[in-house]
């Protein structure tokens, strides 16, 4: 019986490390590391390495890279990748682990890490010296590259992070470090490994050689000779092809291109599209749904862009003319094609102007929170062209109607609606849209030449949650605080609603307030239907998470107020101490909240409103300062003995429930001084608040803010 016990244990012990033979893990795609168990990479010198056949690339470049066992030694799999290694690079800092590039599959081989196909990986147990893959460079120069692989020569026994010579790009700036730093080092070759001709490889500084066996060789660009063909892999005696392959190689799908380029001479523009003039002032065309189709972002009689397009055949032609969103040389305009009116799940057609003058007409794809540039297509876009006029960019091009990129680049023979986005570019990249995107009020036919406008697009929840918290945290909150805090004393002899004044109102304002929260709390998730974008690196776009906690709070303060003890209870101060400071918290925490959804585009609320908060914040410390100051000087004019015997009734005098013990006490002097402030205060805070309210209801953004 132990013995079968102990037979079973093994056996679950031993799931979690079964070797992975169908390839790389999902969760190596950054790390480069393999789950095998508790085994960790060797840190000895690399009995493999990575050659390549060039030390430069060109955007659409094909390289030959070659994983290359020393010595006859053999690996059972593999991952690759290309990445930027210049540290300096911008790129290279926001995105330090991005692949680049695409690989073409070769037979035992597979694409890992998502649909880009950047990272190749082993489709079952290789058991070879070497392998010989193709690697296309982007269509836009990414900085200086270097393939960086996982090799695996055993289960237990594994190389991570090792790295071929750098492939430099010359559109980029020289490295600070030499390139030969930069590439790991490996077991030197042995008399297999090294060429039989002087044109097997191609070495630039540094020759592979057996002269010092005991240590490392890291030479700083060993290159393949770009003419020797590929399908030499399985012959021997040459550094290139040295390779033994001990067993056949599983059958992979075949390697094929993406697309197939068109002739850009088989594309010619529409008639209308080579002789229109290009005006500065866009107008409602009149040749509209003639001659084109057009999409009309526009304002009475002057538009901020239209989009015209022509049907081509296999191709359709755009002519996008955007006014400039700011006096900045860097933007770009980019027209979406959607299935529905929310922005994700978009193909994009992006036109980047640089303060340079490298314009770039390129393909990208929106997920629900991300933007990312599409890599290899040669062909689906051709005649680019941008030209700027007096503010107004205009960018022509044709588009591919039909291909297949994983479901990234739309086709055109069916409808979509139109989205028109506009920002700005720092250092080649493009920075969130600066105003929210047109979107067109019908689905386009690129077939036809209807003549679409862009839609009014209902803000009515997102108005009526900033109605509600304005008047939540703006008025409610604001009397009521100030009435629990500075109002206590006042009206000895009212009783209103069977309690005292003070108390009933702050009860009727918090409540109030704690209500209009939720409800909008819930209207604004009913109209996102879930979590809208979130980012911890920018301000704007934690606003869904402080709503979230704002709302917990007012919750947790309601329930305190519910369940609170008696005012004789000895646990009556601590609760006063914690429900004056989870209020203060929860105002604090509102308000700011308030500031950050105002700034929203998808709020289109005035900027205005903004600087409005800024003064309520001001003026409500101002308020409280200024009655602090009041009851200071209705303490210091009230006798010492007078004082003590205040502090001894205090809590049944400010208590909701009991009557005061003394009903002849009379008001305390300034009484007249606290109702004048306090009545001016509604008064200042109920017309701020209706004045926000208005302008949320009547007016809409104009500013620059976050989506």
């Amino acid at each position: 019986m132990m013995k079968m016990i102990w037979l079973l244990a093994l056996a679950l012990l031993a799931v979690p490390v079964a070797a992975r033979s169908s390839g790389a893990p999902s969760t190596a795609c950054q790390t480069m590391i393999p789950t095998h168990g508790t085994n960790v990479p060797r840190s000895d010198t690399s009995p493999f390495t990575i050659l390549v056949s060039q030390a430069v690339y060109r955007p659409g470049d094909n390289i030959t890279v070659m994983l290359k066992g020393m010595c006859g030694n053999q690996f059972l799999g593999f991952l690759i990748q290309a990445r930027r290694v210049d540290k300096n690079d911008v790129r290279t800092q926001q995105r330090p682990l991005e692949a680049l590039g695409i690989f073409s599959l070769v037979p035992g081989s597979r694409f890992e890490c998502g649909e880009g196909r950047n990272t190749l990986t082993h489709a079952g147990r290789l058991n070879v010296t070497s392998l010989v893959v193709t690697w296309t460079a982007p269509t836009v120069p990414q900085g200086h590259l270097q393939f960086t692989a996982t090799l695996v020569q055993k289960f237990e026994t594994f190389w991570t992070k090792v790295t071929s010579a750098v492939i430099q790009d010359p559109a980029s700036p020289p490295l600070s470090v030499s390139p030969g730093e930069l590439r790991s080092p490996f077991t030197p070759p042995c008399d297999g490994d090294r060429p039989t001709t002087s044109t097997a490889v191609a070495v630039t500084t540094t020759t592979l050689t057996t002269s010092t066996p005991t240590q490392p060789t890291t030479p700083t660009n060993s290159l393949i000779n770009p003419s020797t063909p590929v399908d030499l892999v399985t012959t021997t005696q040459t550094f290139m092809t040295s390779s033994v392959v001990q067993e056949p190689l599983p059958t992979g799908p075949p390697s094929h291109p993406l697309t197939t380029p068109a002739s850009t001479a088989d594309v010619k523009p529409p008639s209308w599209s080579v002789a229109s003039a290009f005006e500065a002032d866009l107008m409602d065309d009149p040749k509209c749904g003639q001659d084109r189709g057009c999409f009309l972002s526009c304002r009475a009689k002057s538009c901020d862009a239209v989009v015209m397009w022509a049907d081509l055949g296999d191709h359709v032609w755009f002519d996008i003319r955007a006014k400039m969103a700011a006096k900045l040389p860097a933007q770009y305009v980019a027209v979406g094609f959607s299935s529905d009116t929310q922005m994700g799940s978009d193909s994009v057609v992006e036109c980047l102007v640089t303060s340079d003058h490298r314009n770039t007409v390129q393909l990208s794809y929106n997920s629900r929170f991300d933007n990312s540039v599409l890599e290899q297509v040669e062909g689906v876009l051709v005649k680019e062209q941008i030209e700027v006029k007096d503010g107004t960019i205009r960018c022509q091009f044709a588009r591919k109607k039909f291909l297949t990129r994983e479901g990234q680049i739309y086709d055109l023979e069916k409808d979509w609606y139109i989205f028109v986005a506009q920002g700005l570019v720092k250092n080649g990249l493009k920075e969130e849209h600066v105003t929210l995107p047109a979107v067109s009020s019908k689905m386009a036919d690129f077939q036809s030449r209807l003549v679409l406008y862009q839609a009014t697009k209902s803000n009515i929840f997102i108005k009526a949650h900033a109605c509600m918290m304005l008047v939540a945290w703006v008025f409610c909150a604001s009397v009521g605080t100030v009435m629990a805090r500075f109002y206590k004393h006042l009206w000895p002899h009212t009783m209103l609603c069977g309690r005292k004044v003070w108390f009933t109102v702050h009860r009727a304002c918090m409540m109030l307030a704690a209500a209009l929260t939720v409800a909008a709390f819930v209207l604004v998730f009913l109209h996102v239907k879930g979590l809208s974008d979130i980012s911890i690196l920018r301000l704007k776009k934690l606003h869904p998470v402080i709503g979230i906690a704002g709302t917990a709070l007012v919750l947790l303060q309601t329930a305190m107020g519910l369940f609170r003890p008696s005012s004789l209870a000895q646990s009556r101060p601590v609760f006063n101490c914690g429900h004056l400071f989870l209020g203060a918290t929860t105002h604090l925490v509102t308000v700011f909240n308030l500031v950050l959804g105002c700034q929203l585009q998808t709020a289109n609320i005035h900027f205005s409103i903004v600087y409005m908060l800024y003064a309520f914040a001001a003026y409500h410390v101002l308020v409280f300062l200024t009655l602090e100051i009041i009851l200071c000087k209705i303490r210091v004019n009230v006798k010492k003995q007078q004082s003590y015997a205040i502090y001894e009734m205090r809590n049944a005098m400010y208590s909701s429930t009991k009557d005061l013990l003394d009903v002849g006490t009379p008001e305390p002097k300034g009484a007249a001084v606290l109702r004048v402030v306090l009545g001016t205060h509604a008064l200042l805070i109920g017309s701020l608040t209706t004045a926000m309210v208005a302008m949320v209801i009547l007016l809409d953004g104009q500013h620059t803010g976050q989506r």
